[in-house]
């Protein structure tokens, strides 16, 4: 509502709508900045180039494109960023009390579902790459905490979408129902997100983009098992990603494909760059190819 008063305050027509892409492209770019920071943190990978590119990549999914694109659509790259911020706090040591953290993390989640609920969804994606793709094994401590995170900014969600606007105005918006239709949003989900996600920088999902897509996710997951916790990671890997959208299927909008799986083509493409990515190291180590990995990682893209 926030952002909604400060577009009626600087936009006087569709010439002023720069203001609000350019809010966009800024916030992309500090989300990408994000990104390389925490997966520095993680120890996701061992290469600069990766720590690198890997944001990078993460920046030029057509979720992203699409929130740049359309200036309706501005905040939504904030969203994205405060649900990272929000994990990042939860987890972190930089303060010192726990109720800080937490108190912060919520404020950061509410915050992100607040602007838009599917982007909100992103934390799941922020857990994956710090439980499932990092080398360190599964800490059920942070998932709890997370778990119990992720459910107090649904709560918040359902109370800003249903209980505040039926005080304020007697009514709640149409697109916040829940849907009549679930068997065709489940074939949706299974037709259209999941076949989207995977092909992901193709954005008609086409059956080349979507096998070359599905064989690096393939390649992802078994790397994600040889490592430590292996078969667990695989299973959480599976769960987040499901989980990154389940929330969308209850509700009668979200149908619009790019704009609402941008947690999962998160999660999917990060799984399938880590394997890539893996893969290259692979390379470098056997046949001694220099830059395999960034050099492989703008070829797919």
């Amino acid at each position: 509502a926030l952002f909604r008063i400060i577009d009626g305050v600087i936009t006087s027509g569709i010439e002023d709508l720069w203001m609000q892409r350019s809010f966009s492209v800024i916030s992309l770019f500090a989300l990408a900045v994000f990104i390389n920071r925490f997966i520095t943190k993680i120890h996701l990978f061992n290469r600069d180039e990766y720590n690198f590119t890997f944001p990078l990549m993460i920046a030029l999914l057509p979720s992203f494109q699409v929130y740049s694109s359309w200036a309706t659509c501005y905040p939504f790259t904030l969203a994205v960023l405060f649900s990272g911020l929000s994990y990042s706090c939860l987890t972190s040591s930089f303060f010192n009390k726990k109720l800080v953290r937490w108190l912060i993390s919520w404020m950061f989640i509410c915050c992100s579902f607040a602007i838009y609920q599917p982007a909100g969804m992103a934390f799941m994606a922020f857990a994956l790459l710090d439980q499932c793709l990092s080398p360190k094994s599964v800490n059920y401590r942070v998932l709890f905490n997370s778990f119990v995170m992720m459910c107090s900014g649904m709560l918040s969600s359902l109370i800003m979408i249903k209980v505040v606007p039926l005080l304020a105005f007697g009514q709640t918006l149409s697109r916040s129902t829940m849907t009549d239709n679930p068997t065709g949003k489940i074939r949706w989900f299974f037709g259209e997100a999941i076949p989207n996600s995977l092909a992901n920088y193709s954005i008609s999902a086409s059956e080349p983009m979507l096998i070359i897509g599905l064989v690096f996710f393939c390649m992802g997951l078994a790397y994600i098992y040889s490592n430590k916790d292996g078969i667990k990671k695989v299973l959480f890997t599976l769960v987040f990603i499901a989980g990154s959208y389940f929330p969308n299927l209850y509700v009668s909008e979200s149908w619009a494909a790019q704009r609402s799986i941008v947690a999962m083509s998160i999660c999917i493409v990060a799984v399938s760059l880590f394997g890539l990515m893996k893969f290259s190291d692979f390379l470098f180590t056997r046949f001694k190819i220099k830059g395999a990995g960034v050099l492989s990682v703008l070829l797919i893209a």
